[in-house]
């Protein structure tokens, strides 16, 4: 659990308050730990409801349903997913949709995987292009930079493997994916998402900021032609309903640039919407907190309880404190 202070003159620093085993991963779980949480960060005063001003998360249902069950506690709460989540699921369409290209990135990597004599031959064929990338499923928006690469080196990428002897399934598979329209089709129309995933996992971003990068994206999507088109938008809408305050910090950016007056929905103060000027609406600090695991949880420890764990975990992350 993760915590930050929103103030209208600087972006906020996200500090990790808490961490613990679920036994069971459901809402009552989720909304008994941030509780929890939230009373070790005022302890030993009681928990100031009203300093609870949003919650961002990821998409799941169980967290859906909790930041509903905390509203009883945090009236003044907005909950809402991470965005760049959001975009990656139309990325995972994408890839549903051109199965011979999610072919070619996944068997790429593979012909030149512990094969010295072929990667010698492609840094001939095209010195100084780096291998083709492998993605990685945890890291959002990797497949369409994967996708981007073979649409950006596509003469040389087929030179190479047309070039290379067909002794392996992978290099076959590849041979047999190679096609040009689909990897023009997702250059011209979803490099942007990749380019907006990339925008919005920076640092510091104002509110307003990152939602020009995302109202971007929707209008570009809607221009999209042909069937797929149709599919990304289902997806899209589908996507941002299931955000249930996306409509809230959308409206609060609205406020802080003067487009909006008021909105019934958010039940705080002027000084309190202010101070969301720099509210960031991606989970990216967690997502790189994730990172301190591999330093805690490695096979050397063997007789770490849950607390020693929760103790490394913060002094792993919060280097500054």
């Amino acid at each position: 659990m993760l915590v930050g202070i929103l103030n209208k003159s600087t972006p906020p620093v996200s500090y990790l308050i808490n961490s613990a085993a679920l036994e069971k991963t459901n809402y009552s779980t989720v909304a008994s730990f941030i509780n929890d949480g939230l009373t070790l960060l005022y302890a030993p005063n009681p928990v100031k409801s009203e300093n609870v001003k949003a919650m961002l998360s990821d998409a799941a249902a169980f967290m859906i349903k909790a930041g509903k069950a905390l509203l009883v506690f945090y009236p003044e709460l907005i909950h809402f997913t991470c965005m760049a989540h959001a975009l990656n699921r139309l990325a995972e369409l994408v890839r549903a949709e051109y199965p011979s290209v999610n072919n070619l990135i996944n068997n790429g990597k593979k012909v030149f995987l512990k094969a010295p004599l072929r990667v010698e031959f492609y840094k001939e064929m095209a010195p100084g292009l780096s291998l083709p990338p492998e993605p990685v499923i945890t890291r959002w928006g990797t497949w369409l930079n994967a996708a981007l690469f073979y649409a950006d080196n596509f003469v040389k990428i087929k030179d190479i493997f047309l070039s290379l002897d067909a002794d392996s399934i992978a290099l076959r598979s590849c041979k047999e994916s190679i096609l040009g329209g689909h990897l023009v089709f997702i250059k011209a129309h979803f490099f942007m998402l990749a380019k907006a995933i990339m925008e919005l996992e920076t640092t510091q971003l104002s509110l307003n900021d990152s939602f020009r990068i995302i109202e971007k994206v929707i209008e570009e999507i809607s221009l999209i032609p042909g069937e797929i088109g149709n599919k990304i938008r289902v997806k899209r809408e589908s996507v941002l309903s299931r955000n249930p305050g996306y409509q809230q910090i959308k409206n609060v950016c609205y406020i802080l640039r003067g487009q909006n007056q008021s909105d019934p929905d958010i039940k705080m103060k002027p000084s309190d919407i202010a101070s969301l000027k720099f509210a960031p609406i991606t989970s990216c600090d967690v997502e790189r907190s994730f990172s301190a695991f591999k330093n805690v949880l490695t096979n050397k420890r063997h007789n770490l309880s849950m607390d020693s764990i929760n103790e490394l975990l913060v002094l792993y992350c919060n280097p500054i404190v």
